[in-house]
């Protein structure tokens, strides 16, 4: 899963278009959670902004 997971990323990170944005107000934030606030195994979560 994680190699699936890291093979996405890296094309997402290829995709040029993908950076280029009319609207700067809108694209997605990564944030870090501090542990012992739960969520899942990974360290942080995504939202659209």
């Amino acid at each position: 899963v994680q190699c699936a997971f890291e093979e996405l990323v890296e094309k997402i990170i290829q995709t040029p278009g993908l950076w280029e944005s009319e609207n700067q107000n809108k694209g997605v934030k990564l944030t870090h959670r501090e542990e012992g606030q739960g969520g899942g195994a990974c360290g942080g979560y995504c939202s659209v902004l």
